[in-house]
């Protein structure tokens, strides 16, 4: 039976506790009765009222009191102030992983970098589609520099001379080739030279891609490139 309701005391229905009239027998109550029972039904509703207004109080002064997470708490492979060894930090929004490969007793080490735009690309690839730059060593002691699209696909193909192009800072624009993947993923494109690639990339603040795509056109994607650490 719950906390609002009461038994009639001649057909032992249970009814309203603040009912005046048994609905099932017509059995009535005294109006002292009718009278304690609504007086017991308004405290608990004040009781219960009282407590949730308590709660409220104590999660927003816990709230209060919780101390902010601090630079030094955030792991390095976050979008995170990283150190460059000299006790000084640069600001960067390069993000990194490791994976361990217990088989060949080697760590591949990865760093991505996403565009600071995107592009509003038209059916099936509805809505908006940034680029990332991606590095690996991964199975290979050389990097690899490789450009994937969020949705949508390159027009880059190596077998016919495909190109992207690109602006470190405010140099000259730059040819490198592109590569497809083994697994024929046309959102994802390898680029060549490598290492004349990252190499540029390290001395950079920020790096202009222009490439082309399927049903889209040209397109450029621009990154804020500073403070990479990769060897």
């Amino acid at each position: 039976m719950k906390a609002d309701e009461k038994k009639c005391p001649d057909c032992a229905e249970v009814i309203k506790r603040d009912a005046a009239v048994c609905r099932h027998c017509g059995h009535r109550f005294t109006s002292s009765e009718v009278a304690a029972g609504r007086k017991a039904l308004a405290t608990r509703k004040w009781g219960c009222a009282a407590a949730l207004i308590g709660f409220i109080l104590l999660i927003y002064f816990v709230g209060q009191t919780t101390p902010t997470t601090n630079a030094s708490s955030v792991p390095s492979s976050s979008n995170a102030n990283i150190g460059d060894g000299s006790g000084t930090t640069s600001n960067s929004n390069w993000t990194y992983s490791e994976k361990r490969d217990e088989m060949r007793k080697r760590t591949d080490t990865f760093a991505e970098l996403t565009s600071e735009n995107e592009q509003d690309f038209s059916f099936p690839y509805n809505g908006g589609s940034h680029l990332s730059i991606e590095l690996q060593k991964f199975r290979k002691p050389e990097t690899e520099v490789m450009l994937h699209l969020e949705k949508g696909q390159f027009i880059c193909h190596s077998f016919t001379g495909g190109s992207v192009s690109v602006r470190f800072d405010d140099g000259p624009v730059r040819k490198f080739g592109c590569d497809d993947t083994s697994d024929a993923d046309t959102s994802t494109i390898f680029l060549n030279p490598a290492n004349a690639f990252v190499a540029a990339l390290k001395k950079s603040s920020k790096v202009t891609v222009e490439a082309e795509f399927f049903q889209e056109g040209i397109r450029q994607y621009t990154f804020n490139t500073r403070g990479l650490k990769w060897q």
